[in-house]
Parts: C-alpha cells; structure tokens; sequence
C-alpha cells in the first residue's frame, strides 16, 4: 500500500486548472491462498472464532491478512465507508466505482470533500485507489482515480529476481554461519539491490557509494565484540543479523522510515535499517541540508545495538533509558580508520548540545521519572528529545563517569536480572501462551530488574553527582552548532 497527500491544504476553485486531489490511497491484494486464516477456529458449535495471537509476529500477520476490497477499507481507510452499491462498472478494463461517505468526524471541518473507491481484479489479484477531492474538481478527479487504477501492475519477477547458484557460498561455512538464510536473503533481493556477506552480518544495499557500504561491514563486526563485553548474551547468538542500506532518504521513507529518523530496527522483520545520508533528495525541503556520512555512522553503531540487544536479551526489550540511553551511549565509538578494532566511547554530538541547553531549566526530567517513564511517556512528542538526551547522559555517567561502585553496578545487575526473569516467568509460559500474558509477565520482569537494580541506591545523591557531572562537561561542537 502507498498513500500520498498534499503537505499544506489546498481547496480547489472551478476554474483551477491545477485540480489536485487532497489525497489517495493504492493498494495491491494478494487472492486468499490459505483456508481459516487469521487464526480462526471453529467451536463445539461449528461456528468460526479467533484465538488470541501468540506473539508479535503472529498480531501483524493477522492484521495483514486482507484479501478483499471489503476488509481493506475496513481496516485501512479510517472515517470512510462505502455509501451503497457500486456506483459504476467500466466493462473494457473491469474496474469498479464506489462513492464513499464520510462518517461522523470523518472529513475535515468546514471541507465538502468527497470520496471515490476504484478496483479491478487482474490474474487473481485486487487492484484498486481510494481517492479523496474537493467537491469542485470531482469530475476531472474521478477520471485521474480511474486511470491511475488501470495503469497499476506488478512486473513479473518483482519478488525474488535473483537465482543463487549451489556453488555460492561452498568452502564459506566455517567463517559465515546460518548458509540457507543468506542463500533465501539473496533469492528475495529486488532487482538492483546487493549482498554483503560478513560473519555476523548480511548487508543488503541498493546504493552505490562503496565507502559507505565498506565502512558499514567492518565496523558492524568491529562493535560486535564491544556490545558482548558489556552485556554477554544470554545464550551464544546464532541468528545472522540483517542490515538494509537504502538509497537515499525518499527510498528510506518508502521503506517504512519515518521523516524524523535517520535510521530504525524492525524487530518484526528483523532488520536494522538506515540510508545514505549524504544524498540529495525531493524530500528535503529547499532549506534543509544533506547530513554528512558521519551521521549515517551514529545511526548505524544506535541501532545495532537495538538489534543486538534484542538477540542477547533472549527477544525482549528492556526499559526506554537502558535501550535507547546506550543505543546512543554506542553511537559516541570510533572505529580506527583501515581497522576493526574500536578506538573508544566519547560523548555523543547529537544529545550533548541538549543537555548543554535545557540543564537547569523547567525542560530538564528528574531521574526518577526518566527511570519509571513508560514507554508512551518516554516517546510523548514534546519530550521524546529530552528523554533520549538524558537517557544517553545517564548511560554515559553510569559507564564512563561515576567511580561510585553501587552506581556502577546499576546497568549490569538491571540486565542480568532482566535475562534471569525472562528465563523463569516468561519461557516457562505454556507452548502457545496468548500474547497478552506474555507481555504482562515481560513487563513484570522488567520492573522487577529495576527494583532489583535500584534497591538500597540513594537516587537524590546520585542525581546531584549526575547533575555536576552535567554542569562541568563542555560541548565540544559548541562552535559549530553557533555557527548553524
């Protein structure tokens, strides 16, 4: 599915040659191929019910499940409904027309916008475009919609264009592990895309700047051994981590990123993903500038912490400050240049400026709540920039800062008991156990590893050394961010 919409409103005069839609939605549906599925059963009575997802994967797969026009527009197309039957039948192409009617709420105040649905059903598969115009322009827009519905294809090929020979990675088994998953990763790669092969990693990239690519597989494996040191896996981890480099951010955008990243980990697909920065794209506003390479390293050393974590941990994310704190703690490592071993942890240029700036003020979150914040809370718009900074700041105190031995040992005794949880509440769970059970015990096992991790520390005189600390370290890019 691809959605598009204007980013400043636009109302549409009669004589407006430019005659936009306000936005629409296309979308591509798979036929059925698989009976019951959605988890459905049947019960004594014959009658279909559905049993609880297990886990996060199983969710998400349900909620794909869509098939028909019908559950899409349930599902994907919130505030809209089909208003009666179908309005038109186009014979030549099979393409199908319905208004929609917007439900209470559903349009914007004030707006006469109207709504169209066209599909066509083509080799077995549901094409189709959900449109939304203003009133004015509607008759111009409904033919738009409708071409825009019949020109949808899917080139043959489009899923797995590459054929890997038996021979591909023979005399390779001993330095790379995990053969049959990197064989299915390179059968799946779209055309254009390439592999990279490393002991830990498997890099799939769809760019052409080398260096980055290069730079990317020796320090993935150059930091491996710095996150074992620090937080020794719960069992030897044999998954082949997976790392997508986009072309540049349009292309990252398209993936799934969000405007206001430069990088993610998918733990549902299990992919750390991240883009060329130093691109020059049409998502970029007028004013904004290409970041430089070195900010492509930052978000390649945060999230692959997130992805090695989530393997170490034994699949189970731990509270937002340990997670996101050390993802940026793991940012500040410097690779030496030409090697793979790391130089060291400095501090990190994109959280010291901020911490710099709001110390002190009515913006800066007492420890206690940053320790005990939620996951909602920790990523709540107006302060998911502080938080990320103070988490980062706390894991640098912890680790790099406080010579007190009980503060020290905060982050390796809330780990240890976050494994040791996991393993008594949360894998002794029956086969099959529902998915909200497990994520209640998981949530339990968190807030007990940080009782355990907390208990007899005088939060108040740690905060004070913290404060200090804050107060007395310098910016070393202070100069730079004057100049910006």
């Amino acid at each position: 599915m691809a959605s598009f919409s204007r980013r400043k409103a636009y109302r549409a005069k009669s004589k407006d040659r430019r005659r936009r839609p306000s936005s629409f939605l296309v979308f591509a549906l798979d036929p059925r191929t698989t009976p019951g599925a959605g988890g459905a059963t049947a019960d004594a009575g014959g009658k279909p019910k559905k049993e609880s997802p297990t886990s996060y994967e199983d969710l998400v797969e349900r909620r794909n499940d869509i098939h028909t026009w019908r559950d899409f527009m349930k599902t994907r197309v919130r505030g809209w409904v089909v208003d009666g039957g179908r309005k038109e039948v186009f014979e030549k192409s099979g393409t199908e027309v319905y208004s929609l009617r917007a439900l209470r709420g559903g349009g914007p105040a004030g707006a006469r916008r109207l709504g169209y649905l066209y599909v066509r059903n083509a080799g077995g598969r549901i094409f189709g475009v959900v449109g939304f115009c203003d009133e004015v322009v509607s008759k111009h827009m409904q033919r738009q919609f409708r071409k825009v519905c019949e020109s949808i294809h899917l080139p043959k090929g489009h899923r797995a264009v590459k054929v890997v020979g038996k021979d591909f990675y023979r005399g390779k088994e001993k330095k790379l592990r995990d053969i049959p998953f990197r064989v299915q990763a390179r059968k799946e790669m779209l055309k254009g895309w390439k592999g990279v092969d490393t002991p830990n990693f498997f890099i799939v990239h769809h760019t052409t700047n080398k260096r980055l690519v290069s730079k990317v597989a020796n320090d993935l494996e150059a930091v491996r051994p710095v996150y074992e040191k620090l937080f020794p896996p719960t069992r030897p981890i044999d998954a082949v981590s997976v790392v997508r480099i986009c072309r540049d951010r349009d292309e990252y955008l398209r993936y799934g990123g969000s405007p206001t990243s430069a990088g993610y980990w998918n733990f549902l697909a299990k992919e750390l993903v991240l883009y060329d920065a130093s691109k020059r794209t049409a998502s970029l506003g007028r004013k904004q500038k290409t970041r430089p390479l070195a900010d492509s390293y930052i978000v390649l050393y945060h999230e692959a912490f997130h992805q090695y974590i989530f393997y170490a941990a034994g699949e189970i994310s731990p509270h937002d400050w340990f997670n996101e704190g050390h993802g940026d703690y793991f940012s500040g490592l410097t690779v030496y240049k030409g090697s793979s071993k790391v130089k060291g942890i400095g501090l990190n240029r994109w959280r010291i400026g901020r911490i710099k700036a709001t110390f002190g003020t009515s913006r800066f979150i007492p420890l206690k709540r940053l320790l005990y914040a939620t996951h909602r809370e920790y990523y709540a718009p107006r302060e998911a920039g502080q938080m990320y900074a103070e988490g980062w700041a706390l894991c640098y105190f912890l680790h790099d800062v406080t010579k007190n031995p009980k503060w020290r040992a905060i982050v390796p005794t809330y780990y240890e008991a976050l494994k040791e949880g996991r393993a008594l509440h949360v894998d002794t769970l029956e086969e099959g156990a529902p998915l909200a059970v497990r994520q209640r015990e998981l949530e339990k096992v968190k807030d007990r590893a940080l009782a355990k991790a907390l208990k007899g520390i005088d939060l108040a005189a740690m905060e004070e050394a913290w404060f200090a600390w804050m107060k007395k370290v310098k910016d070393p890019w202070s100069a730079l961010r004057k100049k910006r």
